[in-house]
């Protein structure tokens, strides 16, 4: 009987542990801080680029959903979000640019503010150009 009552336990604790582990999966991918914000054009240019809290990670999931980045030419990308926050510029010194961000040249990038994770590192939308200046692939980078 003893023992019987250890099993349940177990599996109750076990399930316990299971159901809050799901549950803060599904929180932490529906909280408005992990980009459920529609994508706006105007609003996304305007943004404070160097703000950790930049509206731009709240918006990428629904530009990545309504628009086919890849296949778009340098000029059509420029003319939806706006001049690249990587094209030359040079980045501030408290900001941490991944090498492979700030190294290659045909890669634009798009500050993303303080995306994913737990909000302290910034995050960027590296585009990669082909030779034909068409946008190759697209990623997310954390820094």
């Amino acid at each position: 009987m003893r023992r019987h009552r250890s099993i349940a336990i177990g599996c109750g604790s076990a399930l316990a542990v299971v159901l809050a582990l799901l549950y803060g999966l599904y929180y932490w991918g529906q909280h408005p801080n992990w980009g459920n914000l529609r994508f706006d054009a105007p609003r996304w240019r305007a943004a404070k680029r160097w703000d950790a809290h930049n509206v731009r990670g709240k918006m990428v999931r629904s530009l990545l959903r309504e628009y086919d980045l890849v296949g778009m030419t340098r000029s059509q990308v420029e003319r939806l979000l706006g001049p690249p926050d990587g094209a030359g510029r040079r980045v501030p010194d408290d900001l941490r640019v991944p090498a492979a961000i700030a190294a290659r040249a045909p890669r634009w990038w798009y500050l993303l503010g303080a995306y994913s994770g737990f909000r302290i590192d910034y995050d960027f939308l590296v585009l990669q150009f082909d030779d034909h200046g068409r946008v190759r692939r697209w990623r997310i980078v954390p820094s």
